[in-house]
């Protein structure tokens, strides 16, 4: 039986790709997308053309922050 490894990371990839061959962009994102992600920023980057690697790379700041704070509250270390 073949396993499937569990990704480690959100596959941006997937919505880059989609979003690129979508053929009605202004109909790409249903409501409630900013709700579900979280924030309104990826839309924005999605919609402005922004590679993964930028996307990633303006979320490491508020993820350092989200670690730190998250450090003080963990039972094992």
């Amino acid at each position: 039986m073949t396993q499937v490894k569990s990704p480690n990371k959100l596959e941006l990839r997937w919505l880059l790709n989609a979003y690129k061959h979508f053929p009605q962009k202004d109909s790409f994102f249903l409501k409630g997308f900013e709700r579900i992600v979280g924030v309104s920023s990826l839309r924005k980057q999605i919609e402005e053309g922004e590679n993964e690697t930028a996307i990633r790379s303006s979320w490491m700041t508020n993820l350092e922050l989200f670690k730190k704070i998250r450090k003080n509250y963990l039972i094992y270390p």
